[in-house]
């Protein structure tokens, strides 16, 4: 169980430090690009959108392709809308498709690494390690994340 554990601590970690740095800069990147503030909005509402009506199915996704698949086919599918929304700046339509695909993207990798070491901890027999990984996965983002930690950041 000490592997999936820290399996789900990295893949974990590098998916919120990528969504971190996407929250806190891609107003700010889509603004340099020169997009208006009305078009940041309208980015982020579609994709805020999308991410709500793709939660559900993105549960079933996982369970049927498998969690670690699903977890790269996120983060290939995100990363996919921000390279088009990165390369084709002021264009209305690709603007839409990106942040449809960044949603997807967000919504497949939703709940998928905390079912996948669930299930994991269920198939060995070790349900009571849950709690331990749960808060020492929070432990760790709390330090990382919030407090800036010089040794997390280099």
């Amino acid at each position: 169980m000490k592997k999936y554990k820290y399996i789900f601590y990295y893949v974990s970690i590098l998916y919120t430090i990528g969504t971190s740095l996407w929250s806190g800069t891609i107003y700010l990147f889509m603004r340099h690009n020169g997009y208006s503030y009305s078009q940041i909005n309208l980015f982020l509402e579609i994709f805020w959108l999308v991410t709500f009506f793709a939660e559900i199915p993105s549960g079933y996704i996982a369970d049927k392709f498998g969690y670690l698949k699903t977890i790269m086919a996120s983060g290939i599918i995100r990363a996919l809308g921000l390279i088009i929304l990165a390369l084709s700046p002021m264009n209305l339509l690709w603007m839409t498709v990106s942040g449809v695909l960044t949603a997807l993207g967000d919504s497949l990798q939703s709940g998928t690494m905390t079912s996948w070491i669930a299930n994991k901890a269920v198939e060995h027999g070790e349900k009571d390690q849950l709690g331990a990984i749960f808060s020492g996965y929070s432990l760790i983002g709390r330090h990382a994340f919030d407090h800036g930690c010089h040794l997390c950041w280099g």
